[in-house]
């Protein structure tokens, strides 16, 4: 390639020097070319044209010929100079490549020569090449010594290298102490660490166990301490003053010498001191308002961390976690610590276990990113993101010991209200009974009622409490734990209460009957009379009793699952599973119902007691007359038969009595036949012929106009009535004559002055009435047959007799 030229090139044309564009080489017509530029000259005066071309030109229009000469002349002036620049500017081209082309030609022809070796050479590589892939058995072995040989001298030389690189760097060990102090004083952390990090990675390659290594390297240790040191004020406060590029500059200066738990602990340290204050000032109150106190703080912290700190220090703000993480990890006192010093009763444990909760949902609400998942955070950190395991951890032993709590705070809760109880209780005894007499017990059994109902009420109150406190405090994971614990604390000692309240009502009432009983005299007399089965108005009073018992057995049997209305604790993650349901045993609670039944019984029973006991004082069944003397063996008449003897008319009055009973009590089962019928079958001697209670029978009553005109649901109440009120005049009936086999008539045959006959006459009456209303007793029928016998028949009967067997028959027999 030729060398470019030195020489300057020729000057360009001038713009006058140029040829216009119409020259007239380039016209067809010269005549036209010059009128063309004769036309641009402007003549002053017109001459006579007197050649052929001034008057060739005159025909044509043109004016003098003078300026048009003079127009030529220019032209002809500016073509010569155009062709003497081309001359020169060609003849300074032709020189340029004299000289160029013989340097060019040289050239080409070296280039052809090197190409020449080259391929050469080439050549020679490929068969080197071939020879060293493709060597023969000795060229082999000959290569590997050469290739071992290579990797020897490598070796020595990377060896040497770092020979040279360890000499400078123990030779640079003795300035470290002074270079690091030096960069200490100046504040220039960044330095100070860099030349630490390359002291400690000169080190590395040296025998740790040397002693020089050694001192080397508590040298480095104790500069790495000066400079945690030099570093921790500052950073704190850049923490406090929130300085996050100073934070940032400082990390990267702790993390340089390998101290980046170091800076993870003096910053969380820090950013923790606001929570550390405000939980070590709330301690002295109560534990839900404390535990309130502590999720503010850290609702702050986190608000605060997730908005300036969090995203430059860890690269996002869902890494704030990290920071609470080590808040309460820091916390002194840990909450666990805490709760299990103030050993708070269950409801504050669970009041602020509510509380917590409530922050802890706030908490995940400000860690959750939006958008994608969070990446790992920016810097290498020891700290933990599980912050939720540190708050419900701490409840961790008291639910695990939930059902020993709930059973201790129910005992004591119930037991708190028992001097309210037994002053009101008092308050009815003495306003009740104080008044008249006809009254009295009516307001006694109706506000022993109201107050028996209102503690089931509370019960109850404590009841929904408890499956409360379990569904938030445990998630439902804890439904046995607290069925347990009602039934043991709280269902127990209410059915004891009620139980022992309703007996000592109807204790009173039969001492206040046996007390202010008239003469038995009266009694038998018709002074009191048994069609209006005494007061009314107290059986209806204590017909709520009978409310009483079926309000407890509803409250035993409340569903346990309608806890579960209530969401899952954050705290929980929900991780605790909804138990499968299951009723609460009812076996307590039927023992509030026989309470109830025995004090209905009794107050419905006390008119016809108290005529029993003046039929049993009285002595009408007494012989009035000596006995006669047995007949004698000589005496050989045929004895004549006796009519037998009517019914003493105290008996008979006992039995219109009984007679009357079922259209006295039907108006009130009907308008109370919920009470009336609630666990009717659990009523004494409702089923006496049965091992146990039976489901309830709904019987039809006999034919009437009025069933025919009735609708079915009209028609099923009423046979529900009618059962329910069967139900209740056999365990009426039935419970008075136990009264009579167990104690009348035992008492009476121990007499000797005893009618037999008359006696036999009564209870055979007796047992007749009571076959009427649907409540026979075989013992009593026993007894009529026994005493109906005379001393020889009873004595003739056969070992084998069922009459010989029956308690009747022990107690006259042993008499006699």
């Amino acid at each position: 390639m030729a060398a470019p030229s030195t020489t300057p090139p020729a000057r360009a044309p001038s713009q006058e020097q140029r040829p216009a564009p119409d020259d007239p080489s380039d016209a067809p017509d010269r005549v036209a070319w010059l009128q063309t530029h004769l036309a641009r000259v402007h003549a002053p005066a017109k001459a006579e044209p007197r050649g052929p071309w001034s008057r060739r030109l005159a025909d044509a229009g043109v004016g003098p010929i003078e300026p048009l000469l003079t127009e030529l002349t220019r032209l002809h002036a500016a073509l010569e100079q155009r062709r003497a620049d081309v001359a020169a500017e060609t003849t300074f081209h032709m020189q340029q490549a004299t000289h160029v082309v013989p340097r060019a030609v040289a050239e080409v022809e070296r280039a052809s020569a090197a190409t020449t070796r080259l391929r050469d050479e080439m050549h020679t590589a490929q068969r080197s090449y071939q020879d060293v892939c493709e060597p023969t058995a000795p060229d082999r072995a000959a290569s590997a010594a050469a290739l071992a040989q290579v990797h020897r001298l490598a070796r020595a030389k990377q060896h040497m290298q770092v020979a040279r690189d360890m000499l400078q760097a123990v030779d640079a060990w003795s300035l470290v102490r002074s270079d690091v102090s030096a960069f200490l004083a100046d504040g220039q952390y960044t330095h100070a660490a860099a030349r630490l990090r390359d002291v400690e990675a000169s080190l590395a390659p040296f025998d740790a166990a040397s002693a020089y290594v050694e001192r080397q390297r508590r040298v480095h240790a104790e500069l790495v301490h000066d400079l945690v040191n030099a570093v921790t004020p500052p950073l704190v406060r850049a923490v406090r003053d929130a300085l996050v590029d100073e934070i940032l500059a400082y990390a990267d200066v702790l993390a340089c010498v390998g101290q980046g738990p170091v800076f993870d602990t003096l910053y969380t340290a820090t950013r923790s001191e606001a929570v550390q204050a405000a939980w070590h000032d709330a301690q002295p109150a109560s534990v839900p308002e404390a535990v309130d106190v502590l999720g503010r703080a850290l609702v702050r912290l986190v608000q605060q961390e997730a908005t300036d700190f969090a995203p430059a220090v860890w690269g996002h703000s869902a890494h704030a976690a990290l920071v609470l993480t080590a808040t309460l990890a820091n916390l002194r006192p840990t909450l666990a610590a805490y709760l299990q010093a103030r050993q708070a009763p269950l409801p504050e444990l669970v009041q602020a276990f509510t509380r917590l909760d409530t922050h802890a949902q706030t908490l995940q609400a400000l860690l959750t990113p939006r958008g994608p998942p969070a990446p790992p955070p920016r810097r290498p950190t020891s700290l933990s993101a599980e912050w939720r395991p540190w708050l419900h951890d701490a409840f961790v032993p008291f639910q695990q010991t939930y059902r020993a709590l709930e059973t201790a705070f129910l005992t004591d809760a119930w037991r708190a209200t028992e001097a309210a109880f037994e002053s009101r209780l008092g308050r009815i005894w003495v306003t009740s009974l104080g008044q008249d007499a006809a009254a009295a017990w009516t307001l006694c059994v109706a506000g022993v009622a109201r107050l028996l109902h209102e503690q089931v009420a509370q019960c109850a109150e404590m009841r929904d409490a408890a499956f409360e406190r379990v569904a938030v405090f445990t998630g439902g994971a804890g439904a046995a734990d607290v069925r347990a614990a009602l039934a043991s604390a709280l269902y127990e000692p209410c059915v004891q209460r009620l139980c022992t309240t309703m007996d000592a009502v109807r204790a009173r009432f039969q001492q206040h009957m046996r007390a202010s009983a008239p003469p038995a005299a009266r009694v038998l007399q018709g002074d009191d009379h048994m069609d209006a089965v005494h007061d009314w108005d107290l059986v209806r009073a204590g017909v709520q009793l009978l409310a009483v018992a079926r309000a407890a057995h509803e409250l035993a049997q409340a569903p346990v699952d309608h806890a579960w209305r209530w969401p899952a604790p954050a705290l929980l993650d929900g991780a605790a599973s909804v138990p499968s349901r299951s009723e609460a045993p009812d076996a307590p609670m039927e023992r509030v119902t026989l309470a109830a039944h025995r004090l209905v019984l009794e107050l419905i029973l006390a008119a016809f007691r108290r005529h029993l006991e003046a039929y049993r004082e009285h002595g009408a069944w007494r012989r009035t007359a000596p006995a006669p003397a047995a007949p004698s063996a000589a005496d050989a008449r045929v004895p004549v038969p006796s009519f037998s003897r009517s019914p003493t008319e105290g008996m008979v009055r006992l039995g219109e009595g009984l007679l009357n009973l079922p259209r006295l009590l039907e108006s009130l089962v009907e308008r109370e036949l919920p009470q009336f019928a609630f666990q009717a079958d659990l009523l004494p001697f409702a089923h006496e012929d049965e091992a146990g209670p039976r489901p309830v029978r709904r019987e039809a009553r006999a034919l009437s106009a009025q069933l025919l005109t009735q609708t079915d649901d009209a028609a099923s109440a009423a046979s529900a009535t009618d059962h329910v009120l069967s139900l209740w005049l056999r365990s009426l009936t039935r419970t008075l004559l136990a009264a009579v086999e167990g104690d009348v008539l035992p008492y009476m045959v121990q007499q000797t002055d005893y009618d037999r006959a008359q006696l036999a006459a009564d209870v055979d009456y007796l047992s007749t009435m009571a076959s009427a209303l649907n409540a026979s007793s075989a013992p009593l029928r026993e007894w009529a047959e026994v005493l109906a016998l005379s001393p020889a028949a009873r004595a003739a009967l056969p070992s084998t007799s069922a009459l010989r067997l029956s308690a009747a028959y022990r107690a006259v027999a042993g008499m006699h």
